[in-house]
């Protein structure tokens, strides 16, 4: 019985474009399709960011790996409205490089809102890398995809306008 559960949750987070875990109250938490790991709302990703920003609501959590080792991106809402982004390292679980701006459009898109314009533009894809950042003036999601064995950067700005699709 307990086999069959699982096998029937590993196929329907399969058919899903990104696993989106319990909303309680810190916001969406998402993993990448191809991971089977889930980050709880009391992990020790969460309570790091808590812990060092507490006053932030958190919107979105990836988890990348960079040089080998697993990390967490963070993007963030402030209570200002603004939004930020940190990094979660995976050997402490110490927070760096904590980015946030708080001089945004009204009505700035959120994380996945920007994955979904990105989607209908250019088709399904697995997120691997996703950052908050400036670049040229803008205020964008920036990352890398994997798409049909290929990969992509990419920066939608908050707005929800494409200015970058390259083949990495």
């Amino acid at each position: 019985m307990m086999k069959k559960m699982f096998v029937l949750l590993i196929a329907l987070m399969m058919l899903a474009s990104s696993a989106a875990l319990a909303d309680d109250g810190l916001g969406s938490l998402l993993v990448p399709s191809s991971s089977v790991s889930d980050i709880p709302a009391d992990s020790a990703v969460v309570n790091a960011v808590k812990a060092e920003l507490p006053d932030v609501t958190i919107d979105y959590i990836l988890e990348e790996r960079d040089d080998g080792r697993t990390e967490w991106e963070v993007i963030y809402r402030t209570p200002a409205g603004g939004l930020g982004s940190c990094t979660v390292k995976s050997s402490n679980y110490a927070v760096r490089e904590i980015r946030s701006y708080d001089d945004i459009p009204a009505g700035s898109l959120s994380v996945e809102e920007a994955l979904n314009v990105l989607r209908e533009a250019k088709g399904g894809f697995t997120l691997l890398e996703i950052d908050l950042d400036y670049d040229d003036g803008h205020l964008c999601y920036d990352g890398e995809v994997e798409l049909d064995g290929k990969y992509y950067e990419f920066e939608v700005t908050v707005e929800g306008r494409i200015i970058e699709w390259s083949r990495d």
